[in-house]
């Protein structure tokens, strides 16, 4: 089955969770992530088989209250699975960061990641601060990430992707904040 993942993002939370309802009862749909963003907006991400995505994107796309909407089709479910919790890592030699613009880019960032680099994703994180960054923190061999950030550079623009870094060897403490 071919999956897909979409992202709603509600004007008003109140509102938000009322479509998430009706989503839920008229379409077969896992959630992945749902949390309130600043400033008053509710996220709300969801996997599907990739016909039920387009049919809820369909039923946003000529929408008049400024839901944002938009979909991922063919995601790896490592990327699935990346989106839903924190993947438990032990322990990591390197680890390289992304910095994107937005929720949609990030999910694309952290799926390209995975099909292009033997690197594993340690962490997502969606909807920072008023307009809704996205970081992904990825580990992996010092080459894998270079691959994987020469990769993203490629297929995404500067006005998309805001920062790319990579911590070669990180030290005890610092490498603490990611593994649990």
């Amino acid at each position: 089955m071919d999956f897909s993942v979409g992202i709603l993002e509600f004007p008003h939370i109140a509102e938000g969770y009322k479509n998430i309802d009706y989503i839920m009862k008229h379409f077969s749909i896992s959630t992945i992530k749902l949390q309130r963003i600043c400033p008053g907006r509710l996220l709300f991400i969801f996997s599907a088989d990739t016909s039920d995505v387009v049919n809820i994107m369909k039923e946003y796309k000529d929408n008049k209250r400024k839901i944002l909407y938009s979909s991922v089709t063919g995601i790896s479910e490592k990327c699935i699975e990346a989106l839903s919790s924190r993947n438990k890592v032990d322990d990591f030699s390197d680890l390289g960061i992304v910095e994107v613009k937005n929720c949609v880019n990030t999910i694309k960032v952290a799926d390209m990641i995975l099909k292009t680099s033997s690197s594993e994703i340690l962490k997502i994180d969606m909807g920072l601060g008023l307009f809704g960054k996205g970081l992904v923190f990825f580990v992996g061999s010092i080459s894998n990430i270079r691959v994987a950030i020469d990769t993203i550079n490629d297929n995404f623009s500067k006005e998309e992707i805001v920062s790319t870094e990579i911590i070669s060897n990180p030290v005890d403490d610092f490498k603490k904040l990611f593994c649990y």
